[in-house]
C-alpha cells in the first residue's frame, strides 16, 4: 500500500508510513469482514428492503437537487416572497427573477412555464383579494397591495410577454378595479340607514363579489316588501265585483293592466324588472284573456262580430306578445275578421226619399255607432231601397230614437223583401224602450226596402230623426 502523503510503498496492514510516519486510516479487516458476514447472513427479504431504501434515498437526493435548481420553482418562490413582503421599493426578488429569465432566454419551454406560473400567482392574488373586509380602510389597504404588486411586475419587466404583457395587465387591473368598486358599494350600503339608498348601493354589487349573496338577500327582501305594498294597492283600487257583468270585470282588468304598465316605479324602485311584477302582469293578462274569450263567444252567438272585434283589439293592446295565449287571441281575431258582415250602407241604393246613410261613426244619445241610416219627420213616408242580389241570409240592426224628439211624434218601421213585407214594428214614440233590436231573415232577397212610416211633419228649422244604427248583412 502506498502512503497518501509521501507516496512511499509500505507493507500491507501497516499502521504508519515507514518513511514519513503518517498514520493510515484503515478499517480493520476483521470489522469489514464482520459487516460483510452479517449482511450475507441477512434474510433475502431484508436485503431487498435495504436495497430499496438505499435507492429511494439516492433518488430523493437527486430529485431535491433538481427541484432546488428548477428555474420555474425559483420564480414562484420569488413571487411569493415578493408579494408577502411587498412595498413600493422592494425589488430584490424581481431582480432575481430577471436573472432567471436571462439565464433561460434560449429555453422556450422554461420561459413558457414561467409565464404560466406568473399568471397563476397573480391570479391567486386577485382571487385572495375577493374576500370580506371589516371597513373601507382595510379594503383600500388590500387593494393598494394587490394593485401595486401587479403594476410593479408589469412596469419592472416593461410588459415582456414572459411576465405580464399589456393584455395580461389590463385583464387583472380591470378585474381588480371592478371588485374594488363593488366591495366599496357594499361597505357604503352596509352603513346606510335609509332602505332605498342601501338598495341602490347593493344593486351595484357584482355577481363575482364575495358580498353578492348577502347583497342579493337584502335586495330580494326589499323588493318583496315593495311589491306586496304595490299589489295591495292594485287589488284595492281595481277590486273586482263578483256580481258585475263580464264586460265590467274585463274593463277593471284592462284598467289595472294600464296602471301596472304606466306605474312601474314605486318609491324610486323599478318593479318592472322583477319576476314578481312580471307574474302580476301576466296574471291580470290571463284573467282579461279568459273574460274576453267568454264575451266574444256570446257576441258571436248574437252575430255581434264588429263589437267583438273592437273589444278584442282593445285587449290585444294590453297583452304582451310573449304571453303564451297571445297567439290564441290573434287566431280568434282572424276568425272574427273572416266572419265580419258587410255594411248595408255600402250597398247600391236603388231609390230613397227623406232618408240618408253614412259610413262614418257618430254619437247618438251618448252612444257611439260605426255607421247608420237616418229618416226624417217630414209628414211623408221616408224610405231607402238597397240592392242585395240575394247574397245574404240575415240583417241585424237597432232602432235609435234621435235626441230631443217631441213626445207627440210617432212612426213605424216596415221592411220589405222584393215588395213582400218581412217585418213591421209597433208604433214607436219618444218613450219606446223595448223591441228596438232587429234580426231579420233576408235569404233570397234581391231588393231590400226599409220604410219609416209617419204622418208627423217637423219644421225645416227643427228637423228630427230616427236611426237604424250599424245595419249589418250576414251571409
Amino acid at each position: 500500500m502506498y502512503c497518501e502523503k509521501c507516496g512511499t510503498k509500505n507493507e500491507p496492514g501497516s499502521k504508519f508510513c515507514e518513511k514519513c510516519g503518517h498514520k493510515f486510516d484503515i478499517t480493520e479487516p476483521s470489522k469489514i469482514n464482520e459487516i460483510i458476514k452479517n449482511f450475507k447472513e441477512l434474510p433475502k427479504k431484508s436485503k431487498i428492503i435495504m436495497g430499496s431504501v438505499t435507492i429511494i434515498i439516492v433518488l430523493a437526493i437527486i430529485f431535491l437537487t433538481i427541484l432546488l435548481n428548477n428555474p420555474v420553482k425559483k420564480v414562484r418562490d420569488n413571487l411569493e416572497t415578493y408579494y408577502a413582503k411587498y412595498h413600493d421599493n422592494y425589488t430584490k426578488e424581481l431582480v432575481s427573477i430577471g436573472e432567471i429569465l436571462k439565464d433561460n432566454r434560449t429555453n422556450l419551454d422554461v420561459l413558457n412555464d414561467i409565464k404560466k406560473t406568473v399568471f397563476e400567482e397573480v391570479n391567486n392574488w386577485v382571487k385572495n383579494f375577493n374576500t370580506n373586509y371589516k371597513d373601507k380602510d382595510s379594503l383600500v389597504e388590500a387593494y393598494d397591495k394587490v394593485n401595486g404588486a401587479i403594476y410593479s411586475i408589469y412596469s419592472y419587466y416593461d410588459g415582456i410577454d414572459y411576465m405580464l404583457n399589456n393584455e395580461d395587465y389590463e385583464k387583472f387591473s380591470s378585474e381588480l378595479k371592478d371588485l374594488y368598486s363593488s366591495k366599496l358599494n357594499y361597505l357604503y350600503g352596509s352603513k346606510e340607514e335609509d332602505n332605498y339608498t342601501k338598495y341602490i348601493y347593493y344593486i351595484k354589487v357584482t355577481e363575482e363579489d364575495s358580498y353578492y349573496k348577502t347583497a342579493q338577500e337584502y335586495i330580494s327582501d326589499y323588493v318583496k316588501d315593495e311589491l306586496e305594498s304595490f299589489k295591495a294597492k292594485i287589488a284595492e283600487d281595481y277590486k273586482i265585483d263578483d256580481n258585475a257583468s263580464l264586460e265590467d270585470k274585463l274593463t277593471k282588468y284592462l284598467d289595472a293592466l294600464d296602471y301596472l304598465k304606466k306605474n312601474t316605479i314605486s318609491n324610486n324602485l323599478d318593479l318592472s324588472t322583477t319576476k314578481d311584477y312580471q307574474d302580476l302582469v301576466t296574471n291580470y293578462e290571463n284573467e282579461a284573456i279568459k273574460l274576453v274569450k267568454q264575451i266574444i263567444t256570446t257576441k258571436k252567438e248574437k252575430l255581434e262580430y264588429y263589437p267583438a272585434l273592437d273589444l278584442l283589439n282593445d285587449v290585444l293592446k294590453n297583452i304582451n306578445e310573449d304571453n303564451s295565449e297571445y297567439q290564441d287571441l290573434e287566431d280568434l281575431k282572424s276568425e272574427l275578421e273572416s266572419l265580419l258582415p258587410d255594411k248595408l250602407v255600402n250597398k247600391y241604393v236603388v231609390e230613397y226619399a227623406h232618408s240618408n246613410d253614412s259610413t262614418y261613426s257618430t254619437t247618438i244619445n251618448e252612444e257611439k255607432y260605426d255607421n247608420y241610416l237616418y229618416f226624417s219627420f217630414d209628414g211623408e213616408n221616408a224610405y231607402r231601397t238597397y240592392r242585395l242580389n240575394k247574397s245574404y241570409k240575415t240583417l241585424k240592426t237597432k232602432i235609435v230614437i234621435g235626441p230631443d224628439w217631441p213626445k207627440e211624434y210617432s212612426g213605424k218601421f216596415i221592411i220589405y223583401g222584393d215588395d213582400k213585407e218581412l217585418f213591421k214594428t209597433d208604433t214607436i214614440t219618444k218613450d219606446t224602450k223595448d223591441n228596438l233590436e232587429i234580426t231579420l231573415d233576408i235569404k233570397d232577397v234581391d231588393d231590400l226596402k226599409i220604410v219609416f212610416e209617419t204622418s208627423n211633419k217637423s219644421a225645416w228649422t227643427e228637423r228630427f230623426y230616427i236611426y237604424l244604427v250599424e245595419p249589418y248583412l250576414y251571409k
